[in-house]
């Protein structure tokens, strides 16, 4: 999945509609994993990875810091 976005206002639980489609997607081509992203610090998409089973990977943090000229 290469993007998703949801709104918080909303909270219909769409993320995990889309989230299962691509599940189903995903077992009907025989594929073992797929490969999406989101940021570290987004507990709600987490939250529905749990509910399948899912696993974080890996966490990579990229701090920018720029200075006026």
């Amino acid at each position: 999945m290469v993007l998703t976005a949801v709104s918080s206002e909303t909270c219909k639980g769409w993320y995990f509609k889309l989230m299962s489609e691509m599940l189903y997607h995903v077992k009907e081509i025989g594929a073992d994993y797929f490969f999406t992203t989101t940021q570290s610090t987004n507990r709600a998409v987490f939250k529905g990875w749990n509910k399948v089973n899912g696993m974080v990977g890996g966490t990579t943090h990229i701090l920018s810091c720029s200075s006026p000229d």
